[in-house]
C-alpha cells in the first residue's frame, strides 16, 4: 500500500453514516495529523492531503468513531 507524494484515500466500505477521525501517526505513535470525516453513505472515499510530504517509510492510518472506538486501523508506507 505504498503512498507517493502528499495524499492518500480512506475507503468506508460497509461503514454507517456518521462521522469518523482520520489519525495518522508514525511508527513511534507521534500524531502527525488528524482529520474529521462525515460519511453519508457505505463505499464513501475520502482523499487525504498533507500539508508536505513526511519522511519515506512506515506510518498507521487509524479511523475513530463518534464513539471514539476504533474502527479500522491499517499500516502504509510513504515512498
Amino acid at each position: 500500500n505504498p503512498v507517493f507524494g502528499s495524499q492518500f484515500k480512506v475507503t468506508f466500505d460497509n461503514k454507517a453514516a456518521g462521522e469518523y477521525k482520520i489519525t495518522l501517526a508514525d511508527v513511534q505513535g507521534k500524531v502527525i495529523m488528524t482529520k474529521q470525516v462525515f460519511v453519508k453513505s457505505a463505499g464513501q472515499v475520502e482523499t487525504i492531503q498533507m500539508k508536505t510530504k513526511p519522511a519515506n517509510g512506515m506510518y498507521l492510518i487509524k479511523v475513530t468513531n463518534a464513539n471514539k472506538k476504533s474502527d479500522f486501523a491499517a499500516k502504509i508506507v510513504v515512498e
